[in-house]
């Protein structure tokens, strides 16, 4: 079976399911090149927690499994989605 792909798609889809309208239209509303810059903590005043409940709504949503290693890893490469996207996508 082949390990799913982390999309952006699913990242905004998971900000709209998960977090306060404000965050959702702020991220709805930029072009992708802009949005894959924007920090979590810095950008969308998202603390540890709401990563973890954004990380468990991409898991339920879209079968994909973010492994706890990969939420690390993510945080150590500066908390951005373009981080989140590679820490899941190149090493899990």
């Amino acid at each position: 079976m082949e390990k799913k792909r982390l999309t952006l798609a699913a990242i905004k889809q998971a900000l709209e399911e998960t977090q306060y309208p404000s965050v959702w239209k702020k991220a709805q509303s930029m072009p992708d090149e802009e949005f894959c810059k924007m920090n979590f903590r810095d950008d969308f005043d998202m603390d540890s927690l709401d990563i973890i409940e954004l990380t468990l709504c991409l898991d339920r949503n879209n079968g994909v499994c973010i492994p706890e290693k990969a939420v690390s890893e993510f945080s150590r490469r500066g908390g951005t989605v373009q981080a989140m996207l590679d820490a899941y996508n190149q090493n899990f």
